[in-house]
């Protein structure tokens, strides 16, 4: 997530109940940013869909779902994918299934 109020409440909540708060800039790649989850193996991730970048929005859903893959198949703990800004739009639907438990 960007830097937002949003990600304030994301990570005083984690605090609250003892959880491991960490995030990544929007402008890391892939791999970098699935290489950084899986050390700590997230059960719940809080992402943005969209990022206004340089003056213009930045689709980020198709780096979301890359990473989302990724996790889902090294065996992570993902159990929920929390989207904000901007939504699905049709375009992530194996986050929109119910995600293994």
């Amino acid at each position: 997530m960007t830097n937002s109020p949003e990600v304030l409440l994301v990570l005083l909540a984690s605090a609250a109940v003892g959880a491991i708060f960490s995030s990544t800039a929007p402008d890391m790649g892939q791999k970098g940013i699935t290489e950084r989850y899986l050390q700590i193996k997230p059960k719940i991730l809080f992402v943005d869909s969209e990022v206004l970048y340089g003056g213009r929005n930045q689709d980020l859903r198709g780096k979301v779902s890359s990473v989302v893959r990724s996790l889902q198949s090294a065996g992570g703990d993902l159990k929920k994918v929390v989207v904000t800004k901007g939504g699905l739009k049709g375009t992530m639907p194996h986050m929109q299934a119910r995600l293994r438990e």
